[in-house]
Parts: structure tokens; sequence; C-alpha cells
């Protein structure tokens, strides 16, 4: 039986709350601008788009992109103000009215076409302007309270997770300033703890390599030209096209003789939804 949308968010972020998913406070709800729900949407997505798990274990990439898709319809749904009122006035979410594209929309080409491809370099960017910064401050002292100091699942959360040794110190220099209280998970957590999250990123890291090695290889690039994000965006354009061609040659034979229009088109019109 496929679950609803609303089963998806309380099973992959543990509430139905849009505002809650997309991480945007109480201020800035009263006061939601395009603007700011665009960023809060562009913020959520680049640490779970599916690109940046390229080559990590399945489980992992299918969690990313579970959250990914929930994050994109929730932009979709704020974003849209007839969805947006009456989803503020009744709290549903699983409304036909919500599906805007249909079930099997493919929620990566959507975000390709409102940002340009991700790149290396726009990665680095991103990190480099967010690391340090008074948003990364209060996403730590958030996240740490929300957990009660479980490193686990702050790991899980915080953007640049991966560096534990960093948001350790960085958590430290809040209880030492007295910004956070001392959580007995987080000061009294075993040593076992962190060598077993050590030997998993190393596991990953590993696989992560032998994935990308394969991917270069594949594309026929050297180790200088080969780009990952470049690489993944050729390859879903590429299925894009593939799937395009595929449900016009069906639709041209067996069809009324219309053509289904692509995402992104501006005079495509919503595909009615699933009941």
């Amino acid at each position: 039986m496929t679950s609803t949308f609303s089963q998806d968010c309380k099973e992959t972020f543990g509430t139905t709350d849009l505002y809650f998913i997309l991480q945007i406070t109480k201020e800035d709800k009263e006061n939601l601008t395009d603007a700011k729900l665009k960023k809060a949407y562009y913020k959520q997505s680049m640490l779970w788009h599916p690109d940046r798990f390229a080559g990590v274990e399945d489980e992992k990439k299918a969690v990313a992109t579970q959250k990914f898709q929930i994050i994109s319809k929730a932009y979709n749904i704020l974003n849209d103000p007839a969805k947006k009122e009456l989803y503020d006035s009744t709290g549903l979410l699983d409304d036909d009215s919500f599906d805007c594209f249909g079930g099997d929309t493919d929620w990566n080409m959507v975000w390709r076409a409102m940002f340009k491809p991700i790149t290396k370099k726009d990665v680095e960017n991103f990190f480099k302007k967010y690391r340090g910064s008074e948003e990364e401050t209060a996403d730590l002292i958030k996240y740490y309270n929300k957990f009660k100091g479980n490193m686990n699942k702050i790991l899980e959360c915080v953007i640049g997770g991966d560096d534990e040794e960093r948001v350790r110190y960085l958590l430290n220099d809040l209880l030492a300033t007295g910004k956070i209280e001392a959580f007995d998970k987080f000061v009294k957590e075993p040593e076992a703890e962190r060598i077993k999250r050590q030997k998993k990123r190393e596991k990953e890291a590993k696989a992560a390599e032998k994935s990308v090695k394969k991917i270069q290889k594949e594309s026929g690039k050297s180790a200088e030209e080969f780009d990952l994000f470049e690489e993944m965006a050729e390859r879903s354009k590429k299925r894009a096209a593939e799937s395009a061609a595929f449900f016009s040659h069906l639709e041209e034979k067996y069809g009324n003789g219309t053509k289904r229009k692509a995402i992104g088109d501006g005079n495509a019109k919503p595909r009615k939804a699933r009941k």
C-alpha cells in the first residue's frame, strides 16, 4: 500500500509541519517572502540533494533522496498561494490539489529548473559562506538542544556533520561560553561511540571513492577533466531526454496524438492527481 505524503513526512522528519521541515523560523513564518522561502528550500535541498550522496551506501542515499523529495514538495505547497492557504487553514497534506505534478514527479529535474546545476565550486562556496556564520551557530544550538546532546543525531542534521571534530569543537566552545547547557549524552558520551562513527565514515569514504572512480572511468574523462557534479547533471539530463522520447513514442503509437509536456514547459498542464 502506497503511503501518503503526511505519513512520509512523519516517518522521515517526525512531523507534518512543513515550516519545520524547511527550517523556517516562527519570525520568518509571520513575514514569509518568496525570497526567504526559496532560500530555506535551497539550504535544505543542498543538505539532502542526491548528487551529494553519489557513491555512499544505498540505505543512506535512499534516506537522503526521500528527504529531498519531501522538502521539494513542501516548498511547492508553500510556494503556491492557494495550496499554502489551504494548508495553513486546515493542516491537511493529502488533499488531491496538493499533488501538482503527479506521484512520479522527478523532483531533481524540478530543482534543476529552479537553480543552476550544482558544481563542486558551488558546494565549496556554500560551505565557505556558511561555516563560521551566525546561521551555523544557530543551527548547532538548535539541534544540540533538540537531541539533548546526542551526537549521532546532531551529526545527521547539521550541515558539515561529516567533520565531527569541528562540530564537537564548536559545541565545546558554546558550552564554555554558557550558550548551551551540558547534557550527559554529549559530555559523557563513551569513546566507543566516537570510534564507531569514525569507522563508519572511513567505510563510506572508501565506498564513495570507489564509486566515483567507476563513474569517472565510464565517462571516458581523465582525473583532471572529470567533475562528479557535472557528470551527475549530464546523466540526469540524459535520463530525462530518454524518458521524454519513450513517452512521446508511446503516445504517438497508442495515444490520441497529443504529446506529453515536460516539466518546466510554461504551457504544460498539471496531470490529474492520483486517487
